[in-house]
């Protein structure tokens, strides 16, 4: 099940969201601090999130299908850049997410 603390919007529909992790605890080098878009509040909802992790650097993960397994992609190069602004979002066929120290650095995820 997913256990993690949150602030939620809803979304209806194409939209993003935008946020800078000013600070993060290192309570373990997996612990995550990010933007993640879920298709409900339920436990095992089908998500993905763009995070920052105090060990590990940053990462996109996603469970394509409500109940099924996630999937990662460590983004070693946003990483490296002390990446601190992150964007992920929603449209009809693709989810982007974005990350970058200054806000502009992009990269792309299907």
């Amino acid at each position: 099940a997913d256990e993690f603390q949150y602030v939620y919007q809803p979304l209806s529909g194409d939209g993003q969201i935008v946020a800078r992790v000013a600070t993060q605890q290192n309570t373990d080098a997996w612990a995550k601090a990010g933007v993640m878009i879920r298709e409900t509040l339920g436990a095992g909802s089908a998500h993905s999130l763009m995070v920052i992790t105090p060990g590990n650097g940053s990462a996109f993960q996603c469970r394509p299908n409500t109940g099924g397994i996630g999937q990662y992609r460590h983004c070693s190069l946003l990483a490296e850049a002390g990446a601190e602004w992150e964007q992920l979002q929603r449209v009809p066929i693709e989810q982007w997410d974005q990350l970058g120290a200054d806000g502009n650095r992009h990269d792309l995820h299907d």
